[in-house]
């Protein structure tokens, strides 16, 4: 009798991690495909994009920093709402 109560404790444990991996699973995937709002046009190579100046993404805002540290690129009036 204790054996099947360790088995059935078990199984219960295992299934309960298995469906917390799912859900933890699901809800990232969910939450980044959220928050992406807008893909990359050109997979993160950002040089030559022609949305560089809007992009939020971190790469893009490294690409115009450097840019505007050559001369390449006019720095960006501040909008005030957060956008550069």
């Amino acid at each position: 009798m204790s054996e099947d109560k360790n088995k059935g404790r078990r199984e219960f444990f295992h299934t309960l991690g298995r469906v917390a991996a799912s859900g933890a699973l699901v809800g990232g995937v969910g939450y980044l495909t959220a928050r992406a709002g807008k893909a990359c046009l050109h997979e993160f190579r950002c040089k030559g994009c022609s949305e560089l100046k809007a992009c939020c993404e971190p790469q893009a805002l490294m690409m115009r920093a450097q840019m505007q540290r050559e001369g390449r690129l006019q720095p960006q009036k501040e909008t005030g709402d957060g956008n550069v």
